[in-house]
């Protein structure tokens, strides 16, 4: 049962974000017991903007992608403005152009770099986020997306306060007593190009374990392949599989859902997720 959403909106759209599961486990993802959220793989945030605010506590966000992270430092810290819009392929370039030769110079965690971050993502195709072997942005522009855009930009700031970001991977993060550990990594056997180079399933291997050997409650998301479940399994997380929607492809008519697995570590589906 989908549950509407009170939190103010993630400002970024982003390919494979979590919205969707937020809006349809809320009420339950409210019940895990935390004093703060820990989302080694950042991306839209859709769930700590959304639960965090609710619970009033803090959020530790980390990703390798410094852009990323600049755009929410600059929100965090009331310097961000959106520039204006325009809804065409030759302002789409332009600005791509702009955003890659400030990464050329060493300049792009600036605030225009974070402006610029913010214009291409809400205008490239389906939120994706790409990069090339040589770090430079190259996701197409995508048509048909609303010259109007009203997000809450005065509540942004305020909400972020006591949050941290930090560029870097998940072995990284000092994980905290209370913490609540929310990973959504790129998937097994999908799409790879995020950030200059691929998530291996070497490396869902030592996330997996990473997880595991945590004493907080922790929630990890995945395709649900053969080997993914394998793994999972073995290493003694609870398991449950959802349908999920798979919202990359161009048309929304060819859309469909996808098998995805919940790995649960210190939680429980069942006293969890039953009752919604």
């Amino acid at each position: 049962m989908k549950t509407s959403l009170l939190g103010p909106p993630p400002p970024l759209k982003w390919a494979g974000g979590k919205r969707w599961f937020v809006r349809r486990y809320r009420d339950a993802l409210l019940k895990v017991p935390c004093r703060r959220i820990v989302e080694p793989f950042a991306g839209g945030l859709s769930l700590s903007f959304e639960i965090a605010s609710h619970k009033n506590i803090p959020v530790l966000a980390s990703d390798i992608n410094p852009h990323l992270i600049n755009f929410y430092k600059s929100l965090q810290l009331k310097e961000f403005e959106p520039i204006d819009l325009e809804v065409s392929k030759e302002f789409y370039t332009a600005i791509r152009s702009e955003f890659n030769q400030l990464i050329t110079i060493g300049a792009d965690s600036s605030l225009r770099g974070a402006q610029l971050f913010w214009a291409l993502n809400r205008l490239g195709f389906n939120g994706l986020c790409r990069f090339n072997k040589a770090g430079f942005f190259n996701t197409p522009y995508g048509s048909g997306y609303r010259k109007s855009l009203q997000l809450p930009w005065d509540k942004y700031s305020v909400l972020l306060k006591n949050w941290t970001f930090q560029v870097g991977s998940f072995e990284t993060l000092e994980i905290q007593k209370k913490d609540f550990l929310f990973c959504d990594p790129p998937y097994d056997h999908g799409w790879q190009g995020y950030y200059e180079s691929s998530f291996s399933f070497e490396q869902q291997v030592l996330l997996a374990r990473w997880v595991q050997s945590q004493s907080v409650p922790a929630v990890l998301m995945n395709h649900a392949t053969p080997r993914i479940l394998e793994l999972y399994k073995s290493l003694g997380f609870n398991i449950h599989i959802i349908s999920a929607p798979r919202r990359i492809s161009a048309r929304s008519d060819c859309r469909e859902n996808t098998e995805e697995v919940l790995a649960m570590h210190r939680l429980s589906w069942q006293d969890l997720f039953k009752s919604v």
